[in-house]
């Protein structure tokens, strides 16, 4: 499966799957060593293992998960250096404010929960005026490791149906990603299997099948 329109829709160096899905979807066009990533336990993993050297910042979320975040988060590892925050209820006017914030708190990394497709849209276009040595986006891991929202059963996943479980749980905030902008990849999947070709990259506004 052709990802590169990825690279071309969004400003970003790597493009990581956390939708077992896609994942099947990249076996199966012939892509080796792609291995799902899921944002909620990316982020749990790098607070109990990564250095305590490198300092975080947090944008997204509401302002109570943000606060419940940091919380659990130094309940697990007291030495996490979280240096801001910031919600995601934002409009674009405020994005210089929030610029100027983050490169103010100077952080080595920057967490970005805004979700699909908002989260690399905001990336792609602060990147060149943000001093951080990494964004990363990683869309539901806030609400879960926060403990605002439930994660889906661990089981769920190697099944690929993380996302009925959050369907259920929130169908009219989901019902378009999932049913609507899900068929449309199984769509142009349909069609690059038929014809051997990429189809055209979709528009920055299409989300592409995930399940945060």
């Amino acid at each position: 499966m052709d990802l590169g329109f990825y690279e071309n829709t969004f400003n970003v160096d790597w493009f990581v799957s956390d939708s077992q899905i896609l994942n099947w979807a990249i076996s199966f066009m012939g892509g080796r060593g792609h291995r799902r990533v899921y944002g909620p336990d990316f982020l749990d993993y790098f607070t109990r293992n990564g250095s305590k050297a490198i300092t975080h910042y947090f944008l997204g979320a509401s302002e109570e998960c943000v606060g419940a975040l940091k919380d659990n988060l130094w309940k697990i590892e007291p030495g996490f250096k979280v240096v801001g925050a910031r919600n995601g209820y934002f409009g674009h006017a405020e994005e210089s404010q929030i610029v100027e914030d983050i490169n103010r708190c100077r952080p080595d990394i920057v967490w970005v929960g805004l979700g699909t497709p908002k989260q690399q849209e905001w990336i792609s276009r602060n990147k060149p005026l943000l001093r951080c040595k990494a964004l990363l986006a990683v869309g539901f891991a806030f609400d879960v490791n926060a403990g605002t929202k439930k994660d889906a059963p661990k089981w769920l996943g190697p099944f690929g149906l993380t996302w009925l479980y959050r369907l259920v749980c929130e169908p009219r905030r989901l019902w378009k990603r999932y049913l609507v902008y899900n068929s449309v990849f199984l769509f142009r999947l349909a069609i690059q299997v038929c014809t051997g070709k990429p189809t055209p990259p979709p528009s920055p506004r299409v989300q592409p099948v995930s399940e945060t």
